[in-house]
Formats: structure tokens, sequence, C-alpha cells
């Protein structure tokens, strides 16, 4: 998958990475980088690593921030606190650098157009059409954070989903630092929105952007009720191996849940890092009303097509299996304000057909 991010990222294949990710959690290394785009999601779903970002929240001297403290939260000096400690952020920040799918598009959304982003793969194609023909740097942290690189962008803020301590370390001698690191993989966009709004001083444009956002959904939603109480399974694929998410408060199965959607029953799985494997001799875990898959490659593709047990499938054999490519996998598998309209553009038509029957 791709870049699953993210947050996603940004799902290796995004060639994976910001959304499912392969082989360690948000904040490791080495992720594996297929094709040299799916950064982002099936590294998420292949790794067990969501690319979504959430954690620390920044606090204005004494108010934390939340959905209705929100508006009066635009004051500075501001405590940024992490597990790992915390900085200030003296003043309303005007240079930032923004590392993961969730914390970039989330950023350029509320009118800050950051100096330099960071992630695996490619910058998404709504990220570019938001910024609106800017050039935004953008940094591979595919072998680690270039600590020296970013500095060279004289930040102002860095806001981070990706990292471990030694990473915060190094960041926070640079300039303030937003940690928006989780080892939960369950911080929804909206909670993403009011804390990155706060820390630039934009709490009431994130508000509105929320509320403008969470009413495409909505309509979205109300405009094909033969959505509502279809089962659902999203899932990664590269020959032989199947990753499907099975963690219920991952980003995906709550905004795919928004739009009527239910996870399949049993599927679920509190206690998930993110996902789990599936073998091809298992793939009825997958079956359900709307099969949600990510193909590493053409290839994978058609491996997976040619299997049995997957034509044997009763969602697939009723036209309920819906394949995703690199860029739609990652915005899926990482919503933010930016990718989910590129995401309700695209999907919307192909659960349409897939829940017709």
């Amino acid at each position: 998958m791709h870049e699953m991010s993210s947050t996603t990222t940004g799902v290796p294949p995004r060639g994976a990475s910001d959304a499912p990710g392969a082989g360690e959690r948000r904040g490791g290394r080495g992720r594996a980088r297929r094709n040299g785009l799916i950064a982002g999601i099936a590294a998420a779903l292949l790794t067990a690593v969501a690319a979504c970002g959430g954690g620390a929240a920044a606090t204005a001297p004494s108010t934390a921030p939340g959905p209705s403290a929100a508006a009066s939260a635009d004051v500075f000096p501001q405590t940024l606190k992490s597990q790992y400690g915390e900085t200030t952020l003296k003043a309303a920040p005007q240079r930032v650098v923004a590392i993961g799918v969730a914390e970039r598009d989330t950023t350029l959304a509320l009118g800050v157009t950051p100096v330099a982003v960071g992630g695996y793969g490619p910058i998404d194609s709504w990220f570019t059409a938001a910024a609106g023909g800017k050039t935004v740097e953008n940094i591979d942290i595919t072998d680690g954070i270039p600590f020296e690189k970013i500095a060279g962008f004289q930040p102002d803020l860095i806001i981070t989903g990706w990292g471990q301590e030694a990473d915060y370390a190094q960041l926070s001698k640079i300039a303030p630092v937003l940690w928006q690191v989780s080892d939960t993989f369950t911080t929804k966009w909206r909670d993403q929105v009011t804390t990155i709004a706060t820390t630039l001083g934009k709490s009431a444009e994130g508000q509105k952007l929320v509320a403008s956002t969470d009413d495409r959904i909505k309509a979205t939603a109300a405009a094909n009720p033969g959505f509502k109480g279809k089962t659902f399974t999203w899932s990664t694929y590269d020959p032989g191996l199947i990753n499907t998410v099975d963690l219920p408060g991952a980003p995906v199965i709550s905004f795919l849940g928004d739009l009527g959607l239910a996870l399949k029953p049993g599927l679920g799985n509190p206690q998930s890092t993110y996902s789990k494997e599936v073998s091809v001799e298992k793939l009825a875990d997958i079956d359900a009303n709307v099969i949600i898959i990510y193909p590493s490659s053409p290839e994978a593709k058609a491996d997976l097509e040619g299997q049995r047990t997957w034509q044997s499938l009763a969602g697939v054999k009723a036209g309920g299996a819906v394949f995703l490519d690199d860029a739609l996998a990652n915005g899926l598998n990482s919503p933010t304000l930016l990718s989910i309209p590129y995401v309700l553009d695209k999907l919307t038509p192909m659960l349409a057909q897939a829940t017709k029957a």
C-alpha cells in the first residue's frame, strides 16, 4: 500500500506507507518502499502500523485543547507536551515542518503552507492541489529523520507523527515540537485538526473545517442509504499474504462507519496492534458485503483474482470487491481534511456499485 498516514502516513505497497505499513510501528525505522510509490498505506497495514498520527496535545498555559476549549485556546506562549518532555511555542508559527500525512495535510488545510514536509514516497495529489502551485520540499524519512536538513529550513515549529524518543530529543533542539506520535493508531482526524489548529492559533478555522467536512460525509451517507448496515473489510494483498485491519478504532474503520458501513462482525479486535495476517487458505475471514482491498501491484491483483478461494467468496460473487489504487488506498487509510474530499469523490461510486446487491 501507499503511505497510509496518516497519516498515515502516508501501504506496501505505497508502495505502501503512510497507511497500513510494513515492518515496524509508526515511529520505527526502515520501512520498505515498494515501487517508490506506496510509502504510506501498505507499509502501515503490512507492518501493523497506521500512519495516522495523534498523541500529545498542545496546551495553552493551563487549558488542554479540546473541541469545546479550542475557540479560546489561541493564546501564546503554548506549552507543547509529550511523554518525552515539553517545549514552548512563543508565538503563532510561520515556518512549519510537518512530518506525516495527516500532519502535512492538516497544516496546509488550515492555511499554513509548510516550509517542508516529511514522509515515505511522493506527496499526494490532494496536497499538491491545495498548495496552489507553491513548492513544498518533500523530505524522505525512509532511513530516519534527517535532522540537519530539517534544521536548514529554520522552522519555528515541527509537527511530527513519526519518531521515537531519540528523535524527539533531536527535534526539540531545533524548534518547538508538536508530538503527534501514537502507539494506539486510533487518533481521529477531527481530534487531530483540533490539536493542530490550536497550536497554529487557528482553532476557529479548524472548527469550521471539521464542520464542513462532517457535513459532506453526512450528505454522502444520506445520498447512499444502501451503504447502511453493509459489512466491510479493508485489507492489503501481496501474493500469498493478506493483511486486514481489525482494530475497531482505526481511523479508516471509523470513517467507513460514518458512511454507514459496518466492520465485519467478529473481525474487530480491540487488542490488535492495527491489522492481522490472513492466509490465502482463510480468505473467508475477509469475506463481507464489501471487500475493500489494496493489491501491491497489478501482478498481485491478478494473482489474487486467480485464487479459487477468492473466487468462491460470497462478497466477490455478489460484486462486492472494491480494488483501490495507490492514491485512493492512502487517502482512505489516512483520512484528513484534504484526503476526505478526494476519497469521497473516488470511492463513493465504487461503494455504490458494490452495495447494489
